[in-house]
């Protein structure tokens, strides 16, 4: 019985292309963490491309500016202290924080 190695074939190609990406990353920014990438290619790469099933995106292409930090006069931290007091669910993103 044969087996079908496509798979293989797929995951080679994505870590291949990752690879390159952090390489060209590293030199366009005369340096950077090249073997802490290199290192994961090849587990992002089996997990995306046969382990894992994550499926379209749901998120907006272009996420939204970052708030910042929690502070006195950031909307987060002003919700969160609402979520403590008033025990009510905060939706960020996909994560949804319940008080508990």
């Amino acid at each position: 019985m044969k087996e079908n190695h496509e798979w293989k074939d797929k995951v080679l190609k994505m870590s291949s292309g990752i690879r390159r990406k952090v390489m060209e990353h590293t030199i366009k920014n005369n340096g950077g963490y090249l073997s802490q990438a290199y290192s994961s290619v090849d587990i992002l790469a089996a997990l995306y491309g046969r382990i894992m099933n994550p499926g379209p995106s749901t998120a907006p292409m272009i996420p939204p500016p970052f708030p910042g930090v929690p502070s006195a006069g950031n909307y987060f931290k002003k919700k969160i202290g609402n979520l403590r007091n008033l025990s009510e669910n905060l939706y960020i993103g996909k994560i949804y924080v319940t008080a508990v």
